[in-house]
């Protein structure tokens, strides 16, 4: 009839792909400001392959008819406010390369089983799942890409995660994880990744780290119970842009970095480091020619005797945190090559001699922590007062 000639084909539907037999293939409606609930026919569109609905503000739950999707291979649900479990029944999913259901609301357990020998990407990240995390994970050979940070996830990681060959970022900070960290993990060579903070998780890096994981670019063990030294393999770790070990039981002292050309984010703080002696902080002169170095935080530690001169090389530097160890001598002359610095902070150390007063030409600078020093003079100038 008239009415259904003159209007538009849903095929030709903003975000809306069809196959040769008008069977819809894609359905991208990501970042639409769309609401209200996912609608449960759906999961009549049987030749679905990809369904984008990412960066909306869908509520209520996820249709359990998604799960028998048999051809879907992508399901991007990531930025809504979904509630409700993660479907159950998913056996039909054995096409799905690509899961991202997070920073929504979805509670429950993460499945046991998830049926699908293609998955490359899983994405359960800011939810509030609680349990465990499914060891039948280790089984999806497959897999690349683990995102299931900021839950409430208990338990420990499963030792079974470490057959996933595959595997190159593995994320899973802001949890309750406990126990030691799989050994098994270590011996993943593609590992690129690893963001694990905010966990009582124990045990220590092992002293091949560096050479076993050589395509490293980040490693977070933030706020954990890890405890032994750093392995001087890292220094091997050429690609290695950010190292976070804070707030760990970390001993020892640091190797030399000088290799880490692309290290910008070095955070050691709250450690064991050093012997409260002489050469504590040798390592400096390491990292003190590297271009992208922008962040060295090595506060409340054990870190003994003089800042070398060769600090004063942080050109590109712009937070400098030493609070709280026991550093002596004098603060070197030339602190005013650090022309990006913001944020310096020497407080509570073992400081002695006049404060620079060159700091005072440091134009970007915002906070100066300097007490709880042994300072003999010096005047700070008046515009940081």
């Amino acid at each position: 009839n008239s009415s259904s000639s003159s209007s538009l084909h849903f095929c030709k539907w903003a975000g809306v792909t069809c196959d040769n037999d008008e069977r819809v293939t894609w359905l991208d409606l990501g970042n639409r400001l769309l609401q209200g609930t996912i609608s449960p026919s759906i999961a009549n569109l049987t030749s679905l392959r990809q369904l984008l609905l990412h960066h909306n503000s869908f509520t209520g739950e996820i249709p359990p008819g998604i799960g028998s999707l048999a051809s879907l291979q992508v399901l991007h649900l990531n930025t809504n406010f979904l509630t409700g479990e993660i479907p159950r029944n998913v056996s039909a999913w054995s096409e799905l390369i690509y899961l991202d259901l997070g920073i929504n609301k979805l509670v429950g357990k993460i499945p046991d089983r998830l049926d699908t020998t293609k998955l490359r990407y899983l994405n359960l990240e800011s939810n509030n799942l609680t349990g465990g995390i499914p060891p039948s994970l280790g089984n999806i050979s497959s897999l690349e890409t683990i995102g299931m940070g900021f839950n409430s996830l208990g338990e420990t990681i499963p030792e079974s995660l470490g057959r996933l060959e595959r595997l190159s970022v593995l994320s899973m900070g802001g949890n309750s994880l406990t126990g030691i960290f799989p050994l098994s993990i270590y011996n993943i060579s593609s590992i690129v990744y690893l963001y694990v903070p905010l966990n009582q998780l124990q045990g220590t890096l092992p002293a091949e780290l560096g050479n076993v994981w050589p395509n490293l670019a980040e490693l977070n063990i933030g706020e954990n119970q890890f405890t032994g030294t750093i392995p001087a393999s890292l220094a091997n770790a050429s690609n290695l842009e950010r190292l976070t070990i804070t707030d760990n039981g970390i001993s020892g002292t640091l190797p030399s970095f000088e290799k880490l050309q692309k290290l910008w984010w070095l955070s050691i703080s709250y450690n064991l480091l050093g012997t409260g002696e002489a050469g504590d902080l040798d390592f400096i002169s390491s990292v003190s020619n590297l271009s992208s170095l922008q962040l060295v935080s090595l506060g409340f530690n054990n870190f003994g005797g003089s800042l070398p001169e060769s600090v004063v090389n942080f050109t590109e530097v712009s937070s400098l945190r030493m609070k709280g160890n026991k550093i002596t001598g004098r603060i070197p002359r030339g602190m005013s090559n650090l022309k990006k610095l913001e944020w310096l902070e020497l407080s509570n150390n073992q400081f002695s001699g006049s404060v620079p007063e060159e700091i005072g030409e440091l134009g970007d600078l915002k906070r100066l922590y300097l007490q709880g020093n042994r300072f003999s003079e010096g005047r700070i100038p008046s515009s940081y007062c």
